[in-house]
């Protein structure tokens, strides 16, 4: 009795804050669902029969930001990596345990350490990062919250999502990728906490730089997997699909 209560109850450890690709959502978001609250939501969590019950299986964007990340980069020659809002990730340690050179820049500190990582704190488009240092530069489900105020923090006064598109390509080196996720939809939207760009927004904002691949994926109706689809095909807000995004620096 006293081990099942403690498999129930004792929490030994609790997993680090990161943005998870898949996670259990409550089937009703109503704030009158008491079982969203403390302390019977821990209950519902704990318990892989209430949450069967009373929760389903949400997977979300990173599901397929991450991998295709992985994909752009060159493992075997390495090289320099700023990773921008970088705080709720572990892509950039985990591009530091392979061996990559990585910085990461965010608005808020952290805590992840690594000898091959180094964190900064700053905004994307006030930083002195020297121009021409770095072989990618990712915005990893980061581009749609800059310049506004969300709940991550305040926006400078002269932040925006244009601004640190500029940015983006004046630290990266020549042969280097710009690499982009991010919210996109058939109409464009905005929130108090991000934006849905369209494709042809962001096009506009690259536009200094040289798209070399674009591509769209979005969620199935129950969002329990993603695939890949059209710029035709795309959701309407609030619904979303994603945008993978390769700029290479213009000349």
């Amino acid at each position: 009795m006293f081990q099942k209560l403690k498999q129930f109850l004792f929490v030994p450890s609790r997993e680090f804050v990161a943005t998870a690709p898949i996670h259990y959502v409550l089937k009703s978001l109503s704030s009158w669902n008491l079982l969203g609250w403390k302390p019977l939501a821990t209950v519902l969590y704990a318990s892989p029969q209430l949450r069967a019950g009373w929760t389903k299986l949400d997977v979300n964007e990173r599901i397929i930001e991450v991998p295709w990340v992985y994909s752009q980069l060159n493992f075997k020659k390495k090289g320099k990596v700023l990773d921008i809002g970088w705080l709720e990730s572990t892509l950039p340690i985990s591009l530091a345990t392979a061996g990559f050179s990585v910085t990461g820049l965010d608005i808020r500190s952290g805590e992840l350490t690594h000898p091959n990582f180094e964190g900064l704190v700053g905004d994307i488009c006030e930083t002195k990062l020297p121009s021409n240092s770095f072989d990618y530069v990712i915005l990893l489900s980061t581009l749609e919250h800059i310049g506004l105020n969300t709940l991550y923090g305040r926006a400078a006064s002269g932040s925006s999502d244009k601004k640190a598109v500029e940015q983006c390509l004046r630290v990266l080196k020549l042969s280097g990728k710009l690499l982009i996720t991010t919210p996109v939809a058939k109409q464009a939207a905005v929130n108090d906490f991000m934006r849905i760009y369209t494709p042809a927004i962001l096009k506009r904002l690259v536009r200094n730089g040289a798209i070399e691949s674009l591509e769209f994926f979005k969620a199935n109706q129950n969002r329990t997997a993603w695939s890949v689809t059209s710029e035709n095909d795309l959701p309407t807000p609030p619904d979303f699909g994603v945008a993978l995004v390769v700029v290479k620096k213009g000349q």
